[in-house]
């Protein structure tokens, strides 16, 4: 009897909830706890406070949260999870004390925090929800505490926690998803762990501080996401691991909405010679076999650049940002032209389309201010994607193929694209420097000149050849292909032939004295010799002239 007395009081009390197992013994009840204390609040008037329900700090419509903390708050141990927006908007907090019982933190926990500086993270946590600490804008430490089972650092996890400068990713992490830490402009090195298989899009965006990330020996990474380490303007150089199998339209480009040129800092992208999908050309980052160029480094020194011959793809963005660029060379090999492939690329004046290039995408020069004009090669024009050529110069053509079809234009001033056409541009005129006119001749067919024109004439000259430009020393050989294919102008120079002219060579026996010469009379003044009129190149003697023109000089 005794006994079935204590099973029903056993029963009695597990049913009333007053029972617990043994892991469940240390969780707090529901109720509300003191924000600076952790304990259950007695008096109504204890307070600020925060929720716990079914062992999380929890926050809904209907109940309290920890929005109104201030200063240091304490969780109780024994609270399994931080739920969603918990504390967000606590703006007077300035730590929070989490237990080592805690093995999730919810999305948005600690969103919006404005005094919180630092904050350490349980080895027990096991995951963590977006946005969690996004906009914490005074935390500058997160520390995980050793043995962490954290497996990924969540999507916007800590997006604009401007004044983060120390994070230590713990070894257990095998992604950093999107934005996770985009606009941690104070963020100034990073060590990616062996196990992180996924760096996601716009994970780094605009960490401007950012000078060194570091991919630990044995590196796993498979991905590295679109925009990754966009606007890291004071990344210098970064290797890509042998496992990177794929990498994100712009990873390593550069945005005008952040910066003004001149700061960009990314001169070599290096590969690792192992990885079997990537490859560096001269710092350039191009797919294995160079098919596809990916990236070039914006800060790159150097003017001008010439595309590697075997190329076919510019991809997206793959100039974007390179501000020290006057010319591209594209070859012909090329056939696409990718999404602000050349966007802000502010100094490039002219660019030429081989005849291959069947489509150029949207904003591909997009805010390219100095172009003055993009010449096309082909017979048609290619397919091109909306605001290809926007914030170009108004004065900005595109030259093309007499009968070229496919640019047609509208408006009022008529344009193609947002771009004038100068139809028939393809023509080299001769400016003959004073000789005889010289008709302008085509080089469209090939983008040469293909055979020098009828040599000019010159009174007093010897045509010497034509040079690229007006005096020029070098002259040119044919066919030739002009630097400048809108329109060229070749100029003519010219050797001046050499004249001498020579006194009457002296009588070698003259006639005798006379004795007694004749009274003296009147005589005429003395005739002035005649001077040698030489009118040749500077430096040459006047005898080596008469040589040139036949003129036998005698000595008296």
């Amino acid at each position: 009897m005794r006994r079935l007395a204590t099973v029903v009081t056993t029963l009695a009390i597990s049913v009333s909830g007053l029972f617990f197992s043994p892991a469940q013994a240390n969780v707090p009840a529901d109720g509300l706890y003191v924000c600076t204390t952790g304990q259950p609040r007695v008096a109504p008037d204890e307070s600020p406070a925060y929720t716990i329900t079914n062992g999380s700090v929890f926050k809904d419509l209907n109940t309290s949260s920890g929005a109104s903390c201030i200063g240091a708050v304490v969780i109780p141990d024994g609270v399994t999870s931080i739920g969603i927006r918990a504390f967000r908007t606590a703006s007077s907090v300035t730590s929070v004390s989490i237990p080592a019982s805690v093995t999730s933190i919810g999305e948005n926990a600690f969103r919006n925090m404005a005094a919180l500086t630092s904050i350490t993270i349980p080895a027990a946590v096991a995951t963590i929800g977006p946005n969690a600490f996004q906009d914490s804008t005074a935390l500058t430490t997160v520390t995980f505490a050793p043995g962490s089972q954290l497996t990924s650092i969540p999507n916007f996890a800590f997006m604009s926690a401007s004044q983060l400068s120390s994070i230590n990713i713990p070894a257990s992490v095998t992604s950093i998803g999107a934005g996770a830490f985009q606009h941690g402009r104070a963020l100034t090195n990073i060590t990616i762990k062996a196990n992180v298989t996924s760096i996601g899009d716009a994970a780094f965006f605009d960490s401007q501080g950012l000078t060194t990330v570091t991919f630990e020996s044995g590196s796993n990474l498979a991905s590295i996401g679109a925009q990754a380490f966009m606007q890291t303007t004071a990344l210098a150089s970064i290797t890509i691991p042998a496992s990177v199998t794929t990498i994100g339209a712009g990873a390593f480009s550069n945005s005008t909405f952040f910066s003004l040129p001149g700061v960009l800092s990314l001169t070599t992208i290096s590969v690792d010679p192992a990885n079997p999908n990537f490859s560096s050309i001269d710092g350039v980052l191009f797919n294995k076999n160079a098919t596809t160029l990916i990236q070039y480094p914006s800060k790159k020194s150097g003017t001008s650049y010439s595309i590697p011959t075997g190329v076919t793809a510019i991809g997206n963005s793959a100039f974007a940002r390179a501000t020290n660029l006057t010319s591209v060379a594209i070859p012909t090999s090329v056939t696409t032209i990718g999404d602000q492939a050349f966007r802000q690329t502010t100094a490039l004046s002219s660019v030429t389309i081989p005849s291959g290039v069947t489509s150029i995408g949207s904003d591909a020069f997009g805010g390219a201010s100095a172009l003055a004009d993009v010449t096309f090669s082909g017979n048609a024009a290619p397919t091109i994607g909306s605001s290809a050529f926007s914030g170009v110069a108004s004065s900005a053509k595109a030259c093309v193929k007499t009968g070229a079809t496919g640019f047609t234009t509208s408006g009022s001033p008529a344009r193609w694209n947002g771009i004038g056409v100068n139809d028939g541009a393809y023509m080299a005129s001769f400016n003959a420097n004073g000789g005889s006119t010289v008709a302008g001749v085509s080089f469209l067919a090939n983008g040469q000149i293909s055979s020098a024109p009828a040599e000019p004439t010159k009174a007093g000259h010897t045509f010497a050849g034509w040079t690229a430009t007006d005096g020029g020393s070098t002259i040119l050989t044919f066919p030739h292909t002009p630097s400048a294919t809108c329109g060229t102008t070749l100029h003519a120079k010219w050797d001046l032939i050499p004249v001498v002219n020579e006194p009457a060579p002296a009588v070698n026996n003259p006639a005798p004295a006379v004795n007694n010469p004749a009274p003296a009379q009147a005589t005429a003044p003395a005739q002035a010799a005649t001077t040698n009129v030489v009118s040749a190149k500077a430096n040459y003697t006047a005898k080596s002239l008469a040589t040139q023109v036949g003129v036998t000089t005698v000595s008296p």
